[in-house]
């Protein structure tokens, strides 16, 4: 069966999948209907009181300055599209290019200078960062765009930093390059089984408390070592 045969055969047996595309689904619609300007045009309008009821001219009522919060609810529905569209396509792309740069001239200045980032920008606390990239670019209509992708890239980018090095070093075992090191078992794995383990989260682990001194060519074979005799 094709993947994408398995995918939708999955999702028809997940109830809970499919209430949730569901909900997504009609999102998508609002949002879609309020690009075109068919609703949610009026919700910067002051047509109400202050603090009305729900009514059949204002559906949830109105706000402090009598503006429709229905209105203003279905034009946040775009606005939220819009943003996390941007920011997923963006930050991935953005996180597969520098992921792969690291993983290709891996435990080279680029790999280093790259992970050191990504460590960086992991540590500070996201809500803050955000709010201070925020700040910092106040006026400007992206800066909220800027902000979540200056962060939500490290993600991609580790992943691909870990693909990149893992395939270039499988080709490597199978080439004979470390096959003086390496168990046989490990040499017939390639880079298929190199793949699923992420080196570096496992390489402090395989060199005690102190990362720094970790060999990352040693510490990844014993990891391997370990896990295929386990």
């Amino acid at each position: 069966m094709e993947p994408e045969g398995r995918i939708w055969r999955r999702l028809r047996e997940d109830r809970a999948g499919l209430a949730g595309l569901a909900v997504v689904s009609l999102f998508l619609v609002l949002a879609a209907a309020a690009w075109l300007g068919l609703v949610g045009q009026d919700w910067s309008i002051a047509a109400g009181g202050r603090w009305e009821p729900p009514s059949p001219q204002h559906w949830f009522g109105t706000n402090i300055l009598g503006q429709d919060i229905f209105q203003r609810a279905v034009y946040s529905v775009r606005t939220a599209f819009e943003v996390g569209l941007v920011v997923a396509v963006l930050s991935t792309l953005l996180g597969a290019l520098l992921g792969a740069l690291a993983g290709w001239y891996s435990h080279g200045w680029p790999d280093g200078a790259i992970l050191w980032l990504m460590g960086v920008l992991d540590s500070i606390p996201f809500y803050l960062f955000v709010a201070a990239v925020a700040y910092a670019l106040q006026g400007q209509p992206w800066a909220m765009h800027v902000a979540m992708i200056a962060t939500f890239w490290t993600g991609t980018g580790r992943l691909g930093d870990v693909r990149a090095t893992d395939r270039i070093r499988g080709a490597g075992l199978r080439d004979g390059g470390l096959e003086a090191d390496v168990d046989p078992v490990l040499v017939e794995l390639g880079d298929d089984r190199l793949g699923s383990i992420d080196p570096l989260l496992l390489r402090p682990i395989a060199g005690g408390l102190d990362p720094l001194k970790v060999d990352p060519v040693a510490a990844d074979v014993e990891i391997l070592r370990v896990l295929v005799h386990a």
